[in-house]
């Protein structure tokens, strides 16, 4: 899981040049809450809050961060 979301980081928080090579991650912090489910079911396998590369401890404030599962098949804007 943490594989996905470094993987994530890479695609959506990378510096690159003008033809596209990659010269490093932004000079900012970025955060991502993922929820895992099992295949197209509603069962939760695991949420990480995902800060700069680490897991880290999600608090009562992060709950709401978290989509449910009726998000699932809704397209980001920026990955169309």
């Amino acid at each position: 899981m943490m594989e996905i979301l470094d993987y994530k980081k890479l695609c959506l928080h990378a510096e690159t040049d003008d033809t596209g090579a990659y010269l490093g991650d932004r000079d900012t912090t970025w955060i991502c809450y993922a929820v895992f489910y099992r295949g197209d079911t509603d069962e939760e396998l695991k949420r990480i809050k995902y800060v700069d590369g680490k897991s880290v401890e999600i608090t009562e404030e992060d709950q709401e961060r978290f989509a449910g599962p009726e998000m699932r098949d809704v397209v980001d804007d920026e990955e169309e």
